[in-house]
């Protein structure tokens, strides 16, 4: 086996969770809501928040075939509410500044295209990169190195990891799904989905947590 190809499939591995729909969802679990970027409507029935690592390629993978109709068949229909949290992987070496730039962007307003390169990049996450995205984007370069280098959001990001390895998520991407919690709560319940899974996996949960909004069940 050629040395590429043996790098490749490893690369493919390195963040593999469960990728059988059978082991879709697993236990409850509760996180701490603050301050993150979302899309939808605080009223969407219900909510989904995703742990990513912009090096994994299973990221990539949901981010290009699962996330654009979530966004078009769920999120702009008003039936969820869809939460962006980072969860770079120790074995990743890009993953964390990679996460840094994306909150170094949404200083200036452009987290969500910032995070839109990232995660149809997996691969190209390196300094030169991320500046070259940052203009792209047409940043004010000063403020963005600044902010890259000032490691100020790093204790966020530290929050996000420490959310997710209570919650039991360890892989990427990993969801979590349930209700809306009401206006001001510090609390989200809901369930464990691992790996980038099919759309369909994420439209019949919706639509099993909208019926079931008001009985009191999962």
């Amino acid at each position: 086996m050629k040395i590429s190809v043996l790098l490749t499939a490893l690369f493919s591995l390195s963040c593999l969770v469960w990728q059988d729909a059978g082991w879709a969802a697993s236990k409850n679990v509760t996180l701490m809501l603050g301050d993150t970027y979302a899309k939808g409507s605080k009223d969407a029935p219900v909510t989904l928040v995703e742990f990513t690592d912009y090096q994994c390629p299973y990221c990539n993978k949901f981010h290009e075939k699962t996330f654009p109709k979530l966004m078009r068949e769920l999120v702009l229909t008003g039936k969820l509410r869809f939460i962006s949290r980072d969860l770079p992987l120790d074995f990743h070496n890009h993953a964390f500044q990679a996460a840094r730039a994306t909150r170094c962007a949404g200083d200036q307003k452009k987290y969500w295209q910032m995070r839109h390169l990232l995660s149809s990049n997996p691969r190209k996450l390196r300094r030169p990169s991320l500046l070259n995205y940052a203009h792209k984007l047409r940043l004010r370069m000063g403020p963005f190195r600044s902010c890259l280098k000032s490691r100020r959001h790093d204790s966020a990001i530290k929050k996000d990891l420490t959310d997710a390895r209570r919650a039991g998520i360890t892989g990427t991407p990993g969801f979590v799904i349930g209700h809306t919690p009401r206006r001001g709560s510090r609390f989200f319940r809901g369930r464990i989905i691992s790996g980038a899974q099919p759309y369909r996996i994420f439209e019949e949960w919706v639509d099993y947590l909208i019926d079931t909004a008001g009985r009191g069940g999962e």
